[in-house]
């Protein structure tokens, strides 16, 4: 039962993911929807730009050192970037080869009264579902870095 439970709960979550984009950041290399038609779009969120409760994803936010990311791209300390859970990634079309078209999506991430929006880059193997690992400069828009994991957040 609780596998059927966990199952019902990522299907759900990855129909979500796939149907209600945001908004863009932009991206020196188009990303695709997962629809098959190369538009770039958010990895979360609501359709038509409205952010709702239910849309919104609760996690976990940790921080790391990017280098080359699973997307290909080369990113550093300050940029605002994340890495997505190893099982959100790889579900995504191009599977963890750097032609995912998750990669380049945006993610808005909100702790407390901040909200950033970073792109996707790279895929987190330690990672539960609805977690992030962000970049240090993104992190720090959320909460000071000595705070080391960020309970609660929302995704969307």
């Amino acid at each position: 039962m609780l596998f059927q439970n966990r199952f019902l709960m990522m299907a759900l979550f990855m129909a979500q993911l796939v149907i209600n984009p945001i908004h863009t950041l932009p991206s020196s290399q188009p990303a695709s929807s997962g629809l098959g038609d190369n538009a770039p779009g958010p990895a979360y969120g609501p359709a038509k730009g409205k952010l709702r409760e239910e849309d919104t994803h609760r996690g976990d936010a940790t921080y790391y050192s990017p280098g080359l990311g699973s997307c290909g791209q080369q990113s550093g300390n300050q940029d605002l970037i994340v890495a997505v859970s190893h099982s959100l990634y790889d579900s995504y079309e191009g599977g963890n080869q750097d032609g995912n078209s998750l990669c380049g999506k945006s993610i808005r991430a909100s702790y407390g009264p901040n909200s950033i929006v970073v792109s996707v880059v790279d895929r987190c193997e330690g990672c539960s579902t609805n977690d992030l690992d962000l970049s240090p400069a993104a992190f720090r828009r959320l909460s000071p870095l000595n705070t080391g994991r960020l309970h609660g957040i929302r995704v969307s």
